[in-house]
């Protein structure tokens, strides 16, 4: 495994270096972001098979909790959302900001997390994600996620 996240690293490295084939247009940003919402709807509804429609089969996962490609996505969510999605499909938590430059659309979210010490207690803190987007599918993804303690 740490040589499969090696070369993915590596070969990460190597195209954000060459940077994006070219400018991303208006239009492109804009439909970048919306099959980014429409994942993230689909995440904060707990809908794997409505997230993994709009995943790259050879989908990079840089989150070191969830396994690669499409197949990793689905093996990882589907035991932990096994009760199926929940009814509906608008915003459970909506973006605090989303900002897309070329193929990269990065959305950032608002969390209430308990107070250490006093879990009656809570305070904002914030989380993103960042895709990759090629051709209306995500391709790839960044988070801020570590490891559990074991």
């Amino acid at each position: 495994m740490d040589k499969v996240r090696a070369t993915i690293a590596a070969a990460t490295l190597l195209s954000i270096a060459a940077g994006p084939v070219h400018a991303a247009t208006q239009a492109e940003l804009e439909a970048n972001k919306q099959v980014v919402a429409e994942a993230m709807k689909a995440l904060q509804h707990q809908d794997v098979q409505g997230v993994a429609a709009l995943l790259a089969d050879d989908y990079i996962q840089h989150n070191p909790n969830a396994g690669q490609g499409k197949a990793g996505f689905v093996a990882f969510f589907a035991p932990l959302w096994k009760n199926g999605p929940t009814p509906g499909h608008d915003w459970v938590n909506p973006p605090v900001l989303v900002t897309a430059e070329d193929d990269i659309v990065q959305m950032t979210f608002k969390r209430m997390t308990p107070e250490p010490g006093d879990p009656s207690k809570t305070y904002e803190s914030f989380w993103w994600d960042a895709f990759r987007v090629k051709d209306g599918k995500l391709v790839e993804h960044w988070d801020p996620a570590t490891k559990p303690a074991p």
